[in-house]
């Protein structure tokens, strides 16, 4: 026997499964793409840390080689006032001590410089050296902006892409309640075929050997309404579930917004202090030196301003690289740091 034909099926959607199947599937489509765009905004913002840690390293080196030389300048006049008697060797070998101590920190921050370099390149796609001369020798902290577009908290749901995403999956959750319970219905369906069918190949184009059927078949789900309920249970509780993601995903965001803007806060009363103390210590150790100098004052006083100054540039320094973390987090929290979507306005 040798045939040849086509058949088609065609589903009634008398109670809503086919559509509800068809709006689960774009919904669990769409919780793709904003995982998708979760992971590029968390990629961005590791990215921008790294880079402004590279450069925060940067600054310290720069003003560490500063101090250095300043410092090469105390040991010169240490030694000269030692040599015509004004000083003591006392002061020679601290002066000579506080140097090498500077210098001791550089590798430090070559080491920083070039750890923060390999990630950057990573992060970006590329070979650890890829980034070793692109990202230069020298760089500076950016000032932060005047304030940040944080708006109000219903814009937040729809700015951040988890929560676009765990709305997606509760949208997906509750079609496929709608799916269960319109399996627990007949399922009507409109059937046809025609073909050709022949016990020899020669006749089996003849207008005699057609064949065609069509009509209706419905299908009652009569032996298995026990597993059908406990499907529909299953879908609700877990339409459920995702209701309480969808409500954690929103509280989470709320406190990661909040949490970044009292950091901000913080951050700029700290380096505010620092800002002074840094100022007075600097004004304290030129009075000092130049009254050593003099020989108005002694090297213990110069030395202990010294050490004072170097620690508060360095605190304020890293203030700065903290309060500019601190921003980068925030950004985030507000759905920010990701281009490509028209549901969610630019931060």
């Amino acid at each position: 026997m040798y045939q040849l034909g086509f058949d088609a099926s065609w589903e009634l959607d008398l109670f809503g499964k086919v559509r509800r199947s068809i709006e689960a599937a774009d919904a669990q489509s769409r919780q793709a793409v904003e995982s998708k765009n979760d992971l590029l905004v968390s990629l961005e913002a590791e990215i921008a840390q790294t880079y402004f840690q590279l450069r925060a390293a940067q600054v310290l080196r720069q003003m560490t080689a500063t101090l250095i030389s300043d410092q090469r300048e105390v040991v010169e006049l240490t030694s000269s006032r030692q040599m015509h008697g004004l000083g003591s060797e006392a002061d020679v070998q601290s002066a000579r001590a506080q140097l090498a101590s500077l210098e001791s920190r550089l590798p430090q921050y070559e080491q920083t410089i070039a750890s923060s370099n390999h990630a950057l390149a990573v992060l970006c796609g590329q070979t650890p050296e890829t980034f070793d001369a692109a990202t230069g020798t020298a760089g500076e902290l950016p000032a932060l902006p005047p304030m940040v577009p944080v708006g109000i908290p219903s814009t937040l749901a729809r700015r951040r892409p988890d929560i676009r995403g765990a709305e997606e999956a509760l949208h997906a959750a509750t079609a496929q309640v709608g799916v269960s319970v319109a399996s627990m219905f007949p399922q009507l369906s409109l059937t046809g075929s025609i073909g050709l069918r022949n016990t020899d190949t020669r006749y089996l184009f003849d207008w005699a050997s057609k064949f065609y059927s069509a009509g209706p078949s419905i299908s009652v789900p009569i032996f298995n309404g026990g597993a059908l309920i406990a499907s529909v249970r299953l879908s609700r509780t877990e339409a459920a579930a995702a209701a309480l993601s969808y409500r954690s995903a929103v509280l989470n965001a709320l406190q990661e917004v909040e949490d970044g803007l009292s950091s901000l806060r913080e951050d700029a009363l700290r380096r505010a202090s620092l800002d002074t103390t840094v100022s007075a210590d600097q004004r304290a150790l030129d009075f000092n030196l130049d009254a050593y100098r003099h020989g108005l004052a002694t090297y213990i006083t110069v030395l202990t301003l010294q050490l004072q100054t170097v620690q508060a540039r360095q605190q304020l320094a890293q203030a700065s690289l903290t309060q500019i973390i601190d921003l980068i987090k925030l950004c985030k929290a507000l759905g920010g740091g990701w281009q490509g979507s028209s549901r969610a306005p630019a931060l």
